[in-house]
């Protein structure tokens, strides 16, 4: 029995000889109290400009709607929607009988005013007329020649050619309607310059200048541009009180007319509370920062964000001016650390 005793005693000595060192809790609470090195930043009111996304449409600086200065059936119209078209080039052929007529009318006429006047030149030629009687049948050819030139000149809109360069961008007529005067057959876009057409509201034109720069995105597209305020109305629309604005196109974008595009126009500076995007963190639905207390050790706060600009992130609410943020939190850092700030 002894001997078993003593066996037992000496293997719990062994055990106890072979365990690994325990620290002391006082060293593990100091290694625990340890500030951890945070950069921090100061929250500050800033005055930025607010943006408003306004609507605009892309249109061709060349743009021709060309109608009927006479009427007549349409005949030909040998283009189509999207075709592009070389200018001079013959875009609509109208028909019209009575121009037709009175234009065989004038020719006719002119044709026996001259055969009368080369007829009484030959009379008096030979005594038999006067030069009273060849003046007069003078005249008479000059004004016939002047109703045949009009007469021609009018029977010349039966034909409505494109005036530059372009495309084809409305057809609203057929062949075969019969064409009114100031009915408009087609339109014509000149695709080598493009501007922008929007109305904003008059609040915002206050802020605008000729020549102010703002981002212009296309949704269809995803294409985004810098452009200028080229023209802007001198008064507002009594209705909608918006303002007319004209904005630049950059050469080469990939813009075609008619496209829908918005424009973020600067409007009035506004007080904003804004801080480094890195130091927002979100969890879930929550957002939070990290706030530093005056023993220097670091609270969880609850915010809510706005808008925001390049790197910083505007906050709505649960931070106030002077107080100092966390910028870019450890992983490891929690409520209540112990905190040292650094560079």
């Amino acid at each position: 029995m002894k001997l078993r005793l003593l066996f037992s005693g000496s293997l719990l000595g062994l055990l106890v000889g072979c365990a690994p060192s325990q620290k002391h809790p006082s060293e593990l609470s100091s290694a625990a109290s340890a500030p951890k090195k945070v950069a921090l930043t100061t929250v500050a009111i800033t005055s930025v400009p607010s943006i408003s996304t306004i609507p605009g449409t892309v249109q061709a600086i060349e743009r021709a709607r060309l109608a009927a200065k006479v009427m007549g059936r349409i005949e030909e119209m040998p283009v189509v929607l999207g075709q592009r078209v070389k200018k001079g080039r013959t875009v609509i052929k109208l028909t019209s009988p009575d121009l037709d007529a009175r234009l065989a009318q004038a020719k006719t006429s002119l044709e026996a005013a001259r055969q009368d006047r080369d007829r009484e030149q030959g009379l008096l030629a030979v005594g038999a007329s006067t030069r009273d009687g060849v003046r007069t049948l003078d005249d008479r050819v000059r004004v016939l020649e002047a109703q045949v030139r009009e007469a021609e000149a009018v029977h010349a809109f039966t034909l409505l050619h494109a005036p530059f360069d372009g495309v084809i961008a409305r057809r609203p007529a057929q062949t075969g309607d019969l064409a009114m005067p100031g009915m408009v057959l087609l339109e014509v876009h000149g695709e080598n310059a493009f501007e922008i057409e929007s109305a904003i509201p008059e609040d915002l034109a206050e802020h605008l200048l000729a020549g102010s720069t703002f981002s212009v995105s296309v949704p269809s597209t995803g294409v985004s541009f810098n452009s200028s305020l080229t023209e802007m109305a001198s008064a507002a629309n009594a209705e909608t009180r918006s303002v007319q604005i004209k904005a630049s196109v950059p050469a080469g974008e990939l813009v075609r007319g008619g496209q829908f595009v918005r424009l973020s126009l600067p409007g009035k500076p506004r007080p904003m509370i804004l801080i480094p995007s890195s130091a927002l963190a979100r969890v879930g639905q929550m957002e939070r920062v990290f706030t530093v207390t005056s023993d220097h050790r670091v609270r969880l706060r609850i915010v809510k964000s706005g808008d925001r600009t390049g790197n910083a992130v505007e906050i709505l609410s649960g931070l106030a001016a002077g107080e100092k943020v966390v910028v870019s939190p450890l992983p490891d850092l929690r409520d209540g650390d112990l905190i040292e700030s650094q560079p």
